[in-house]
């Protein structure tokens, strides 16, 4: 038996405590679909993993105690066969099956720490179900977890001899803290208590828990426009997209001073191959956040580095006993319910491997859920892009709330990239600038310009790369001559050039002339006409 971790504990805490955002499991369900899975070696893979990977067993006793179960009937892969289903049934159960999976808590209690199941449909297809408490799995491990099990598929490893050890424990054995070290660091935290900004609450009172996920993949393009900006400006991409959602989260709290909360994951290189162990490596940073309206987006981006890198330096006292500092404090719980989580760190730049693809299939679903979370913030490479996924609990937002926040970020990752001064542009404009009203604003603007390009025999769509035209001086003059006329815009062929998308050319023009959308409209009816 092994206490559990300050963040182990938080979990469980959690996932037993009755509260607005509580009594939900902290887990990870995931989905692959593919044809042609063969079913005999996927068990015997699912089978050898549990017994590698002794964490995926972990069980959790009343006290609060952890320890591995021996190898049970839960330790193997389910299977569902809906080959002979019709296709409304087959709908209908996997989203029930969805649903179900993406809500459960896993039988701690009786060693199930990882439940992996596969639903055989027809045609010879098939989706693998893989859920995994995050108490004994966190992100960066679960990306071990299925690159061994495509690894087994093909290859089996040899048995353990002991199918009790357990390389997390052997670890958390080792990883004493080092007292004097906490000292300073909790002495540190002290100091910031009382000046900590408070968490964006929920929008709504939440209701009985209804997860969510929402999701959008940049282009290959666009990611590495934002890669160049951050290196040109020496600036980590981790950092900037963390002070463009803190800059969302701003406009949708109508928040200027709060606080975010940023897991990080570390590992002592305290035993060999510890970058292959399952287990919770995970921790968290209380991020406070300051908008000031006057300043650029490099120097806020800058000041966060410098913000992260203080806290990092303070890290062995953990953030959940920050928390509970905080709520002694105040004299009632602070949890800190918006996460940002940065992946860009993971060796390879990719989810995932491409023999993860090609063995268990393509990621269609995955979703991340935790007590006293409303909005997890994901970001990492994905498909040569970055994949961008918010994990919500819907019950704590109002209709419609977080499609519009989702879509301010969209747009602030756009303007940053495509928008000539976005860097240094003071924050409070770029925000002005990207709220959904103004990207509404814009569409008649968008659809004039694919309008006028439609004539020149180009037909693309607002967020292609308009360089890839070639557009000579004499292609662009026509262009030029209907802004300057009908929407009082002005703009040279260098600042054509240097415009990549339709979208941000609308916004440039919108920026200098606010009246644009309006004389863009006008000029649209009477081409109709």
């Amino acid at each position: 038996m092994k206490a559990l971790t300050t963040m182990q504990a938080a979990y469980w805490v959690g996932r037993q405590t009755d509260g607005p955002l509580s009594g939900v499991a902290a887990h990870l369900y995931a989905e692959f679909d593919r044809e042609g899975m063969q079913v005999a070696p996927l068990e015997k893979a699912v089978r050898a993993l549990f017994q590698q990977h002794s964490a995926l067993r972990l069980q959790v006793s009343p006290a609060g105690e952890q320890s591995i179960a021996p190898l049970n009937e839960h330790h193997c892969l389910q299977l569902d066969d809906w080959r002979a289903e019709s296709a409304s049934a087959i709908a209908q159960g996997l989203e029930s099956k969805r649903y179900a999976k993406s809500q459960q808590k896993l039988a701690l209690d009786q060693g199930v720490a990882c439940e992996i199941s596969l639903t055989l449909l027809p045609d010879d297809r098939s989706r693998l179900h893989i859920d995994v408490d995050m108490i004994a799995c966190d992100g960066v491990s679960f990306r071990i977890l299925v690159e061994a099990l495509a690894d087994y598929y093909h290859q089996l490893p040899p048995t353990p001899q002991d199918l009790q050890a357990s390389q997390w424990l052997q670890y958390l054995a080792l990883n004493t803290p080092d007292a004097e070290r906490r000292s300073r660091a909790r002495l540190w935290w002290q100091s910031q208590l009382a000046t900590m900004p408070p968490a964006p609450r929920p929008l709504a009172a939440p209701g009985p828990c209804r997860s969510n996920r929402l999701a959008l993949q940049l282009s290959a393009l666009h990611s590495a426009q934002l890669s160049r900006l951050a290196r040109q400006h020496h600036l980590t991409l981790s950092a900037l997209f963390l002070a463009l959602f803190a800059l969302s989260v701003s406009h949708g709290w109508k928040m200027t001073r709060f606080r975010l909360n940023v897991p990080m994951f570390f590992r002592e290189p305290l035993m060999p191959a510890v970058d292959n162990i399952i287990g919770d490596f995970s921790e968290v940073l209380l991020l406070a956040v300051e908008i000031r309206a006057g300043e650029s987006l490099v120097a806020f981006t800058q000041r966060l580095m410098a913000q992260l890198a203080e806290l990092i330096s303070h890290a062995d006292y953990p953030g959940v006993s920050v928390a509970r500092d905080l709520s002694r404090l105040h004299g009632n719980v602070q949890s800190t319910p918006i996460v940002f989580t940065a992946g860009f760190g993971i060796q390879g730049r990719t989810l995932f491997s491409p023999q993860v693809k090609q063995t268990l299939g393509e990621l269609s679903w995955v979703i991340s859920q935790g007590p006293e979370v409303m909005l997890d913030a994901q970001v990492a490479h994905h498909d040569d892009g970055i994949l961008i996924n918010w994990d919500v609990r819907e019950d704590a937002f109002p209709a419609g709330t977080l499609p519009r926040l989702l879509a301010c970020w969209q747009q602030l990752l756009h303007l940053t990239a495509w928008h000539q001064p976005g860097m240094t542009l003071p924050v409070g404009q770029l925000l002005a600038r990207a709220t959904p009203q103004a990207w509404q604003q814009q569409q008649p603007l968008r659809d004039l310009l694919l309008r006028l390009l439609s004539r020149m025999n180009i037909h693309t769509d607002a967020e292609a790369d308009l360089r890839q035209f070639n557009l000579s001086p004499e292609a662009l003059m026509p262009l030029r001559q209907v802004l300057e006329k009908y929407l009082r815009v002005s703009l040279s062929e260098q600042e054509l050039r240097d415009t990549v998308t339709i979208s941000a050319l609308a916004a440039e023009i919108h920026a200098r002339q606010p009246a644009s959308p309006q004389a863009a409209e006008k000029l649209l009816a009477a081409l109709a006409a």
